[in-house]
């Protein structure tokens, strides 16, 4: 038991090595116009101690955000996530916004805190994009459609994907925000995730719970397409289903528990794969861009969400025809681990505050023996926020290799820049992550 700790430590300090080096690579790219010499001193390597920036406070005055920076630098923070969103750069079709939109990133740059960027696309439709396109819009057995994602089924879903990253990093490239770049997430669904629409993501008036999201027009259509293509004869996707359906043309996804057994399984597999492939055609677009815009080193990060499906739990959702709220969106965890294994990428668990799940995660890949740097990320309610050195405890157990503390607003009293009680324990917490 000793020796694999050692191994695992071992693997950590050459992650540190080539944090080292990318550091000094993006340290020597700051414009001169933005250095700040006491902070940059500030600023350690390896940069464990990230913290998410919330949404209201990137829209904040230049002031306040100083000051806040000044106070993250108290906290032993060197990394801030962020996020470049579609909905906020182009509130009206064709009209993007101009650069001054991204200062509050440039503050942060010019304050010496390297960048955590979520470039977000497919989760973040503007309104007027879903009025003027419906079948882009993703829809729930209830009729519900999600406004913080397209559907998958879409079907110039991968056309728009390319433009609106394409300029995103557009932005990005003007505003210099390559410099002290650190990781960057593709955007797989709501929250940036690798997920259908979970009740969090639904907004407070959501009453319909955990729902499949596969019936819009689009979903229903691919659907008898693939299941044409997997059986070819009706006939012996009858006898499979044990049913009667006389040609294609009759075959619908119905409401969970209507048809279990076989048929439900079809749906749960190709509603997974679906999710699968795009991930990977999202990888590639990503990283088709980032060699466009010459941006080398920087690690692909993939979120894992949620908790990952259990094969009981798997069986139990054929034979009821329905599913536990983790395949509803589907959480597909040992997927993501072996895809950032195949592609090279980073990991970052979402829900670190669960230490039977990290403990799952971690075993996985000890088992399947890999090694891949995951941060750990604090789920994004206020339970989960309010006890930093239990996160501290998990990040340290289990070898991640950092804290993501969300949101940032949970350290300060309602003006944004007093610290309240939890910032000294996150202080603490966040030294003994850096110690180490």
């Amino acid at each position: 038991m000793k020796t694999k700790i050692l191994q695992l430590h071992s693997k950590h300090f050459q992650w540190d090595a080539i944090l080292l080096v990318i550091g000094i690579f993006a340290s020597s790219k700051v414009p001169a116009a933005w250095a700040q010499p006491p902070h940059a001193a500030i600023v350690s390597t390896p940069a464990r101690c990230c913290i998410s920036e919330s949404a209201p406070y990137r829209a904040a005055d230049a002031t306040l955000s100083r000051k806040r920076f000044d106070l993250y630098h108290k906290l032993s923070v060197n990394i801030i996530r962020t996020e470049l969103v579609w909905r906020e750069m182009e509130p009206r079709a064709g009209e993007w916004l101009d650069e001054y939109h991204l200062n509050h990133i440039k503050l942060a740059q010019q304050a010496g805190f390297r960048l955590k960027m979520n470039v977000c696309t497919i989760s973040a439709p503007p309104a007027w994009f879903l009025a003027a396109h419906p079948d882009a819009k993703i829809i729930n057995e209830f009729g519900d459609w999600s406004y913080n994602t397209l559907s998958l089924w879409y079907p110039a879903l991968h056309q728009i994907i390319e433009q609106i990253t394409d300029r995103l990093f557009q932005y990005m490239a003007a505003g210099n925000l390559f410099t002290n770049l650190e990781f960057i997430a593709p955007d797989f669904g709501p929250a940036s995730e690798p997920l259908y629409p979970a009740v969090w993501t639904m907004g407070p008036h959501y009453t319909h719970g955990p729902t499949f999201w596969c019936y819009d027009a689009n979903a229903q259509a691919d659907f008898r397409i693939k299941m044409r293509a997997k059986y070819g004869d009706i006939a012996i996707a009858n006898a499979r289903w044990q049913s009667q359906f006389k040609n294609w043309s009759e075959i619908s996804i119905p409401p969970p528990k209507k048809r279990p057994g076989p048929f439900w399984e079809d749906v749960l597999t190709w509603y997974r794969d679906t999710k699968r492939e795009f991930v990977r055609w999202q990888i590639r677009n990503y990283r088709a861009h980032m060699a466009k815009y010459k941006i080398q080193n920087i690690p692909v990060l993939l979120y894992v969400p949620g908790f990952h499906i259990s094969e009981e739990e798997w069986s139990a959702a054929i034979t009821s025809g329905a599913g536990a709220k983790n395949i509803r969106s589907m959480c597909d965890s040992e997927f993501l681990l072996e895809t950032a294994r195949h592609e090279n990428c980073w990991l970052q668990y979402t829900g670190s505050e669960c230490e039977p799940e990290v403990a799952y995660l971690t075993g996985y890949m000890r088992q399947h023996n890999f090694s891949i740097p995951m941060w750990g990320e604090n789920a994004g309610g206020p339970i989960e926020a309010i006890d930093p050195s239990h996160l501290a405890d998990v990040i340290l157990k289990y070898g991640l290799f950092g804290l993501d503390y969300v949101h940032s607003y949970y350290v300060f009293e309602k003006d944004g820049c007093t610290p309240n009680t939890i910032f000294p324990q996150l202080k603490a917490a966040y030294s003994r992550i850096q110690r180490r």
